[in-house]
């Protein structure tokens, strides 16, 4: 109730929504990508209307996000600054998680145990 009286529930909604459409973006994308380094293997599932399919729904989610701007631009700009923040966490996240602590792999197993 708190986020609907001081309006931070629709701020909310706007970034989560736009988060949404650009994994979504991402998707579709890695779908070329992986199908593409991967051409010589069978692919795991069929994708209807592959590529064309996975190249329309590019276009339509890029729209979307373009639409998105022209709406809500301000809240856009504070989705962008907070993924652009999220970055560097993620990268020391990852490069802390890789490195193995005292002979304990990032699983917990004992390396000396294997």
């Amino acid at each position: 109730m708190l986020l609907t009286l001081t309006g931070l529930f629709n701020l909310v909604l706007n970034v989560t929504v736009l988060f949404a459409v650009i994994v979504d973006l991402s998707v579709y994308i890695s779908i070329i990508f992986v199908r593409k380094q991967k051409a010589a293997t069978a692919a795991p599932y069929k994708a209807w209307g592959y590529p064309y399919s996975a190249i329309i729904m590019i276009i339509i989610t890029l729209g979307l996000i373009v639409g998105l701007f022209f709406e809500d631009t301000q809240n856009c700009i504070y989705s962008l600054t907070i993924l652009a923040l999220a970055f560097p966490f993620y990268f020391l996240l990852k490069r802390l998680s890789a490195q193995p602590k005292n002979g304990v792999d990032n699983i917990g197993i004992n390396k000396e145990s294997y």
